[in-house]
């Protein structure tokens, strides 16, 4: 949490962390965070909008989950195994449920990136000296024919 041109209280107690964060704009975050040997819970309020969380892990593995109180949600895992990681996040948005997916990895070449999100693709390669990005411009279930876009 960030709180531009305002001030902030944030105290941690054993395992415990708690911050108060109030803008210029007397807009006010809150979390409340506790840290466990397997994962951690919360809960946050911002924008007048509660919302609570958690957390687990297990060697190479992760699960996450967060719920909020205007209905949005998420419920995804990840998995990693020597440079590759693997998530996928169940999302419910505005009545609308979809799966999002992500991999990445390293190799020679560089670094690589796949995402999977509303049904459209996008891939990313980087190396020391350039970067080279494609992206779905629509849908194939918008178009008879996907279209992307490169640079």
């Amino acid at each position: 949490m960030g709180a531009s041109r305002g001030i902030a209280l944030q105290g941690t107690f054993g395992s415990t962390e708690a911050a108060l964060l109030v803008d210029t704009a007397h807009r006010t975050k809150m979390f409340l965070k506790h840290k466990g040997e397997r994962g951690s819970v919360g809960l946050t309020h911002q924008a007048n909008a509660f919302s609570g969380f958690a957390q687990g892990h297990h060697r190479h593995y992760r699960a996450f989950t967060e719920v909020a109180s205007n209905g949005n949600a998420d419920l995804g895992m990840n998995a990693t195994f020597h440079d590759l990681l693997f998530e996928t996040t169940f999302k419910r948005r505005d009545q609308t449920a979809y799966v999002e997916c992500y991999l990445s990895w390293r190799d020679p070449l560089g670094q690589w990136n796949v995402r999977r999100v509303k049904n459209r693709w996008f891939l990313q390669w980087q190396n020391r000296r350039w970067l080279y990005t494609v992206s779905q411009h629509r849908p194939a279930d918008e178009a008879a024919h996907p279209t992307y876009r490169h640079k």
